[in-house]
């Protein structure tokens, strides 16, 4: 893995565990999983309430990669306590979803590396 490509991957998970204790999620598991031509983010938690913004955030994840913007967005990402940054993983990752279902909360992502 490229040195990019770890910092990156450092930043999407924190991103996306601070979106899951924002929304009261307990007992967090996070899985990451690093091969030559990718990496994938799967993160899974307990609460008693489906996150109101499920639908948005699955739109906005499985938004078209934008190289162009990555970079500022890397930056970006991961360094802030707001919860908005999350909206940035559109932009970082090639596919993913965040699912609710029987009090389990899954995130998963994953990033063709360059």
């Amino acid at each position: 893995m490229k040195s990019s490509d770890a910092v990156v991957s450092k930043r999407i998970t924190n991103s996306v565990l601070n979106y899951m204790i924002e929304h009261g999620v307990e007992d967090i598991t996070i899985r990451l999983k690093v091969n030559d031509d990718k990496i994938t983010i799967i993160a899974e938690g307990n609460t008693d309430r489906k996150p109101n913004d499920l639908d948005e955030l699955n739109s906005l994840i499985n938004q078209k990669r934008i190289s162009t913007l990555e970079e500022y967005y890397s930056t970006l990402l991961g360094y802030s306590d707001n919860v908005n940054d999350i909206d940035l993983l559109g932009s970082m990752v090639d596919e993913g979803c965040i699912n609710y279902s029987d009090n389990l909360l899954t995130f998963y992502a994953m990033r063709i590396s360059n």
